[in-house]
């Protein structure tokens, strides 16, 4: 009996030795958990722990007057801060599935003061360029002003679709206080190709007033479908790309950086999210913040 005990007891010795060292959940760049909700649908991600790209076909080219002081600690690690002159630009790969999207989710987190009447600059937040419609480009989100003292913003928002012309999505009236200045906000925005839906989530609630689901173009209107990107080049974050490209190069004091704000774990994935996918985003982003 007790030879048979010696060997249990060193048959699970062998075993436990033999069994992985639970580590945990993957870590991302940022050192957080690794999010996994629709990851085979995720295009690009930017932790902003740096200007490096953690998913994504595209490479940086330019960072304006930017460099590693633009990185300052955010909602998860580091964010992406603006300053004058500063962005980040990047080339677009041959195969870059942002050159191409039918549909899309971008997500975000984002923190910005208030933008009143007198206030410039306006920033530019992100845009997929075409660098002969440099100012609005494919898809891009900036931001309208509002008056002195209101306390929230009026995201702006931005889609093609070809020679129809974009969709335009804007916040104002009552539900601009969606959106409260000063402070990090999440935002995911979708598009569905297929509904042609538009949504829009402020800390994993979808706030998007009714009138601004259905997206059509055209006249007569009719309902948006696929997208139609033209000349997608590069991928623009925290400034507008018409004050910089070639034959454009506008001074307008209005356009420019990201002034007094700061942006964080910037994804698009090139599908609308479900709105259980986009909560389920939302609460994975929560459990990862500072």
């Amino acid at each position: 009996m007790k030879k048979i005990f010696a060997i249990s007891v060193l048959a699970l010795a062998v075993i436990a030795s033999c069994t992985p060292e639970n580590k945990g959940p993957e870590k991302g760049a940022n050192g957080k958990a690794k999010i996994t909700v629709a990851e085979a649908d995720l295009v690009a991600y930017l932790p902003m722990e740096s200007a490096t790209p953690e998913v994504g076909d595209f490479t940086l080219a330019s960072e304006g007057s930017g460099n590693a002081d633009n990185f300052k600690a955010g909602r998860t690690g580091k964010a992406y801060f603006g300053t004058v002159n500063s962005y980040l630009a990047y080339d677009l790969g041959e195969n870059c599935p942002l050159k191409d999207l039918k549909a899309f989710t971008v997500s975000l987190w984002l923190k910005q003061a208030e933008i009143d009447y007198d206030h410039a600059p306006v920033p530019m937040y992100f845009n997929i360029s075409d660098p002969t419609d440099a100012c609005w480009g494919n898809l891009g989100m900036s931001v309208d002003r509002t008056a002195t003292g209101a306390g929230f913003l009026t995201y702006k928002w931005e889609f093609r679709m070809g020679e129809k012309g974009s969709v335009w999505k804007t916040w104002n009236d009552g539900y601009a206080d969606c959106w409260p200045a000063g402070r990090w906000n999440h935002i995911i925005v979708t598009y569905d190709n297929v509904s042609s839906e538009f949504h829009a989530y402020c800390n994993g609630v979808d706030v998007t007033p009714e009138a601004d689901v259905p997206c059509v173009v055209g006249d007569p209107a009719q309902p948006v479908g696929d997208l139609q990107f033209m000349n997608a080049a590069q991928l623009w974050i925290g400034n507008w790309p018409v004050r910089y490209y070639d034959g454009f190069q506008w001074g307008d004091a209005w356009i420019g950086h990201m002034d007094e704000a700061g942006l964080d774990e910037f994804r698009i994935y090139k599908r609308a999210l479900t709105a259980e996918e986009a909560k389920a985003l939302y609460d994975a982003e929560v459990a990862n913040i500072d």
